[in-house]
């Protein structure tokens, strides 16, 4: 059975990491670390990372189970919030933020040059405000924002592990401690251990 959802790789070392969203969960984790061993993955920075740390350093973990058709935008706010040094792109739906290669160019130019929708000229306004009204809507409004966040603070989240007091405690150790130990000490994950430190989960 297929588990849809958001993800986090994340190097346990450094803190940096990851997020995206899968379909297919499972299958998302086997592609990414297959082409990390090959050294052949498109986002450059964290295969540098992965070559200089080793797979032994890096985890795979799952943010948020979800229906297929939120995982746009609950990966947008696991971005927002997080903010994972290795992705390129400000949005989810954008290239944003992103330098393409050459050849990365080249491939897209002769995509759209062959795609069959593709009719060599510029769009009408109707068709402009068709795509206007198709998207409009899309961006998360700040009471689903809210709402999706006071979800996952906390003892309100379904797989917490911590309670406020355990919270208190943690953040007494930074400075003293790496967040990999703080977050083997109590057995949770570092992404939570940084949630703790950003005041987004069990807030002082």
């Amino acid at each position: 059975m297929f588990i849809s959802g958001i993800y986090k790789i994340t190097n346990l070392v450094t803190g940096d990491g990851y997020i995206g969203s899968a379909v297919n969960l499972n299958s998302r984790k086997r592609t990414h670390f297959a082409n990390m061993n090959l050294g052949k993955h498109p986002n450059k920075h964290l295969q540098c990372s992965y070559n200089k740390y080793g797979k032994e350093n890096f985890s795979f973990e799952i943010l948020a189970k979800c229906p297929k058709e939120y995982n746009l935008k609950l990966e947008q706010f696991f971005i927002d919030t997080l903010k994972p040094t290795f992705n390129k792109r400000k949005e989810v739906n954008s290239n944003l933020g992103m330098i393409l290669t050459e050849e990365h160019k080249e491939k897209i130019s002769k995509a759209n040059k062959n795609h069959p929708n593709k009719i060599g000229r510029k769009l009408s306004d109707e068709h402009k405000e068709a795509i206007r009204k198709a998207h409009t809507g899309k961006s998360l409004s700040k009471e689903t924002k809210q709402k999706i966040s006071e979800k996952f603070k906390g003892e309100n989240h379904p797989k917490a592990k911590l309670t406020q007091e355990k919270a208190d405690e943690i953040r007494t150790l930074f400075g003293t401690m790496k967040m990999k130990e703080i977050a083997s000490k109590y057995n949770v994950s570092v992404s939570i251990i940084e949630l703790i430190k950003m005041n987004k989960l069990w807030v002082a």
